[in-house]
């Protein structure tokens, strides 16, 4: 797996589980979820990442001596493309399930009767927010020199 300040993720959950005897017959039970979480990844999706580790001619350097950023491959640098600098992809989850059961013993009128159900339901709320955006790596010059250039992979490149 690619590693990256650019990449996060965290989750809280809250879980009650209820059983309420309102009478000696009658049971009432309420089960509660709830989870929410935030991902956050990279502009580049992680399919395009692996593929421009993995094709990465062993000639290619990712870096210069200096530290700046070369241009990587054909088709982008994966240490650019795996960090913030090509946008980001942050995703909001909160889901919510829940479940009623009754359960009602009806031995006083007939042994052994008793009615027993439940219902549930579940909500799935998500939101996205997408940013791409180019990145700069440097072109080495014959005097020596760096030159920045941009650095973009198209939309029909980038696909999930």
């Amino acid at each position: 797996m690619y590693k990256s300040g650019s990449l996060g993720f965290k989750q809280y959950q809250l879980r009650s589980n209820i059983d309420v005897n309102l009478t000696d017959s009658f049971k009432l039970g309420v089960d509660l979820a709830t989870r929410f979480g935030k991902r956050t990844a990279p502009g580049v999706d992680a399919n395009n990442i692996y593929k421009l580790i993995f094709g990465l001619p062993p000639n290619e350097i990712a870096r210069y001596p200096n530290g700046l950023p070369a241009r990587g491959g054909d088709e982008g640098n994966s240490i650019l493309t795996s960090s913030n600098a090509s946008g980001f992809d942050d995703i909001f989850t909160n889901t919510t399930t829940g479940r009623f059961t009754v359960d009602w013993k009806l031995s006083k009128l007939l042994k052994g009767l008793s009615i027993k159900g439940f219902t549930g339901f579940r909500k799935i709320e998500t939101n996205r927010k997408t940013w791409y955006s180019p990145w700069t790596f440097y072109a080495q010059g014959d005097d020596g020199t760096f030159e920045p250039r941009i650095g973009l992979i198209s939309k029909e490149q980038n696909v999930s």
